[in-house]
């Protein structure tokens, strides 16, 4: 059995810190990875809701902790993100991001990814996003 992760002692991410998003709950052994983001109002559209590369950027930092944590800690780079819109992303409450692993092969991993409400956990976003280990 694997040893639980310490969040606070993790390395802050300027890339999570400007989507305004943490690490909840890291399962490296399931290969699952919890985040939430609450992210500024600076990252609205016209519309008001929060654009869509910033939604991509949730899933591929949720899902590049989800691949470091169930590969092993291994260096990798996002190869191919594809992603379905299925509600438009609210501003100005939380949003849950989790990843999931499901192929984690020795020159790759496959997560795959949502961004929910917390308040309901209404899927806003999916995602399946390729990694490529580098070694």
């Amino acid at each position: 059995m694997a040893e639980p992760v310490d969040l606070s002692k993790l390395p802050r991410l300027t890339s999570r810190d400007a989507v305004g998003g943490e690490l909840v709950s890291v399962d490296a052994e399931a290969g699952v990875v919890t985040a939430c983001y609450r992210p500024p109002q600076e990252l609205a559209n016209p519309i008001g809701s929060l654009q869509g590369g910033y939604a991509l950027a949730m899933l591929d930092d949720v899902s590049g902790s989800t691949t470091w944590f169930g590969g092993g800690g291994r260096p990798f780079t996002t190869a191919q993100i594809s992603a379905n819109f299925l509600k438009a992303v609210p501003m100005g409450e939380p949003l849950l991001g989790e990843g999931r692993i499901v192929h984690n092969g020795r020159r790759q991993c496959v997560v795959e990814a949502e961004l929910r409400r917390e308040k309901d956990g209404a899927v806003l976003v999916r995602a399946t996003v390729m990694n490529v280990f580098l070694k």
